[in-house]
């Protein structure tokens, strides 16, 4: 990847995230997932409410909530037949789950506490 075309990249995903934190009048920078892929308070829906519209804003999510599997597989760097894929999109689609929001939010819970622990497996195998 040339050097233009990442600050491009860049520049678009800051934008982006920029854009998200004004709409709902957060900072970027309180949105981190503790160890387990988990945002430390699961009550709070706003930064549930910015992945929603981070993932709409580049095309992981359409506005019906519907993931994009190529864009998904592509910014988890997940495997296209990946199982983890499929369990998250059922976890994020399950009746339980009504807000939008909180749907969003299980879809990348489920994909991080997966790749963390797919990667704890890998670093035990050494």
């Amino acid at each position: 990847m040339n050097l233009k075309l990442l600050q491009t990249l860049l520049r678009k995903a800051f934008t982006t995230m920029k854009k998200c934190g004004n709409a709902i009048n957060h900072s970027i920078s309180t949105l981190e997932l503790n160890d387990t892929g988990s945002f430390p308070d699961e009550v709070e829906m706003t930064p549930m409410c910015f992945l929603k519209c981070y993932l709409e804003s580049i095309g992981v999510l359409d506005k019906e909530l519907q993931i994009n599997r190529v864009k998904a597989v592509e910014l988890y760097n997940l495997n296209d037949d990946s199982e983890t894929y499929d369990d998250c999109a059922d976890d994020m689609s399950s009746e339980n789950v009504t807000d939008e929001c909180e749907k969003a939010y299980f879809f990348v819970r489920c994909v991080m506490s997966r790749k963390l622990f797919d990667n704890l497996e890998e670093d035990e195998m050494v």
